[in-house]
């Protein structure tokens, strides 16, 4: 059955349409154009302009739309205002829903629990009076600022079936561990949440317990900020240990604390491993070996895949819009690319031997040729079996055991990098 026709339960086209057809007063624009204009702005590997992208509706899209003339471009910035952040934010959860349903059993985790990574990425924002206020500009030595100030996108990533579940982005005295507790109030009772080490904060821990979810988190080890807990665990020679870990004055938790040495990248003659510690509330170690614990911590790298997707391949950042709605709008519509990639990649994928695995790039290809043929009323079924053939065939064996240095290619930002190259 075609990714997008009528029967299709991720019918991306009509749960467009379901939008409306208008706004307040009857205009040209509607919620549903908006939101097709937007998804064609974000295109990944397509630089449009307002003009480039309201010619390209007239010319495909007009007789699904309605229109009858072709609009400005004034128009559609003033209409865009009129289509909320909210709207857009249960756009992508709709769309979401419908892509987890279609995942197949290669992409749960054998408990059937969710693994669900939270991680969070600083975004470039247009400067404007607004942004200024709302969002920090990074600070240099000698006391100098960044002319574009950047915010603060929090993510929840389903690492298993890389869906974008949900963001929030945060303002001037907000940090990530607000946001991930933002975002674990949309989780499932029954979830993991997947952490690195700037989010561990005996509140956080405490939260996400009272909403019945398990975590696994790295630790930090350093004397300056490690927990007691974890130090004194460190202290000793047990690479896994059972440990109560306070949550607040009169509350008390059991964890297990999984040590893990390392070398980082591709290692080099005569480099020191590093340490690592992992805290989980997953305490049935025979239902949750530590190699199993271990493997469900690795697989939080799934989310900086994704936003490496987000800012690389879609370009996020090259915004049209200066307001914090406009903004958000146009994350949402990048992040629903990324969930029709996957979706489609859940198709293809679906029986094929040995882990194979289907080239990304591809399936985005593939995600875009389609919603642009439904838009324009085309035949869904039409180069439909073709193109799962194409990825199925394209299709590459994963090669273990292979991973390079992690080095910085920017040599600005918000870290002050030496390695950078």
């Amino acid at each position: 059955m075609a990714l997008f026709s009528a029967r299709h339960p991720l019918n991306v086209v009509s749960l467009m349409l379901s939008l409306g057809q208008r706004f307040v007063r009857k205009r040209i624009w509607s919620p549903a154009s908006v939101a097709i204009g937007l998804l064609l702005l974000k295109q990944g590997g397509r630089k449009r302009t307002y003009r480039k992208m309201i010619d390209d509706m007239t010319r495909d899209y007009s007789s699904l739309l309605g229109w009858e003339r072709k609009p400005s471009a004034a128009s559609f910035a003033c209409a865009r205002t009129k289509l909320s952040s909210e709207q857009c934010h249960e756009l992508l959860r709709t769309v979401v829903a419908k892509s987890d349903a279609l995942a197949p059993g290669r992409f749960q985790h054998p408990s059937g629990r969710r693994l669900i990574a939270i991680d969070s990425t600083r975004m470039v924002m247009p400067r404007t009076n607004s942004t200024v206020q709302r969002f920090p500009r990074p600070g240099y030595r000698g006391g100098e600022r960044a002319h574009y100030p950047q915010a603060l996108a929090v993510f929840a990533v389903d690492v298993m079936k890389r869906l974008p579940l949900d963001w929030v982005m945060m303002t001037k005295g907000h940090g990530e561990r607000e946001g991930g507790l933002q975002l674990a109030k949309g989780f499932r009772e029954g979830d993991v949440a997947l952490m690195d080490r700037g989010f561990p904060a005996r509140a956080l821990l405490r939260e996400l317990l009272d909403q019945k979810l398990d975590v696994v988190v790295r630790m930090t080890t350093n004397d300056a900020n490690g927990w007691p807990e974890v130090l004194e665990f460190l202290a000793g020679d047990r690479d896994e240990q059972h440990v109560q870990v306070r949550l607040d004055n009169d509350r008390m938790v059991q964890t297990r604390l999984i040590r893990r040495k390392f070398r980082a990248g591709r290692p080099r003659k005569h480099q020191t491993a590093e340490t690592m510690v992992v805290l989980t509330t997953l305490t049935d170690a025979q239902a949750f070996p530590r190699d199993e614990i271990l493997r469900m911590y690795t697989a939080r790298w799934g989310v900086e895949t994704m936003l490496r997707e987000l800012k690389v391949d879609l370009d996020v950042e090259d915004f049209h819009s200066r307001s914090r709605t406009g903004l958000e709008q146009e994350i949402a519509m990048s992040l629903l690319w990324i969930a029709l990639t996957s979706a489609l990649q859940h198709i293809a994928e679906d029986g094929l031997p040995d882990g194979r695995r289907v080239v990304r790039t591809h399936a985005a290809h593939a995600a875009e040729r389609m919603l642009e043929d439904a838009c324009a009323g085309k035949d869904p079924w039409r180069l439909y079996d073709r193109d799962i053939a194409w990825l199925k065939e394209s299709s590459v064996k994963p090669r273990p055991g292979r991973s390079h240095p992690r080095y910085s290619k920017s040599p600005f930002g918000r870290f002050n990098n030496s390695m950078a190259k």
